[in-house]
């Protein structure tokens, strides 16, 4: 259920480090979400962002120095992309923001990595297509092609590669 599979490492293991149990999941009609999307984060999971910054930044310097440039692509949960299942998250008792994690996502980014989010594409095009299995929150193959489309168009823009014509 969860887009960012570095920031759910870099949360459990800055509460590992606070000696803190998971409870920051928040309860909606949509199930539970994590709580990067809240309007007001609280401070553990401000540390949660600071540990997924350093994360990144390392990264990056091992990928400079291997010769090659970072990118980092936003993948969208089913709920950010759809208005019929955000409906659905925004029944919790607090504040939240659809695209928050994209937003600090971008705050935190390394300066010379790329990033590519796929949020604004995916919700013109997923109110009237399926991309996520139902249920499931996992892109289907559609979601998967639109995905590849996106990531190759991007690579291709920018230079990267030649994905022909």
């Amino acid at each position: 259920y969860d887009w960012s599979y570095v920031y759910r490492i870099g949360l459990v293991a800055y509460l590992k480090i606070q000696q803190q149990q998971d409870d920051t999941l928040i309860d909606t009609d949509w199930g539970l979400i994590l709580p990067i999307y809240r309007a007001a984060l609280h401070a553990r999971e401000e540390g949660a962002w600071q540990l997924e910054q350093a994360l990144l930044a390392r990264l990056d310097r091992s990928v400079q120095a291997a010769g090659s440039k970072l990118m980092v692509v936003a993948l969208p949960e089913i709920f950010q992309a759809e208005d019929a299942a955000w409906a659905k998250v925004e029944s919790a008792d607090e504040a939240l923001v659809r695209d928050a994690p994209q937003q600090r996502l971008v705050e935190i980014m390394p300066p010379d990595a790329a990033y590519l989010d796929l949020l604004p594409d995916l919700q013109a095009v997923a109110q009237t297509t399926d991309y996520y299995y139902d249920g499931d929150g996992h892109f289907n193959p559609a979601g998967h092609h639109f995905t590849a489309q996106a990531i190759a168009d991007y690579l291709t823009a920018q230079g990267w590669v030649d994905c022909g014509s």
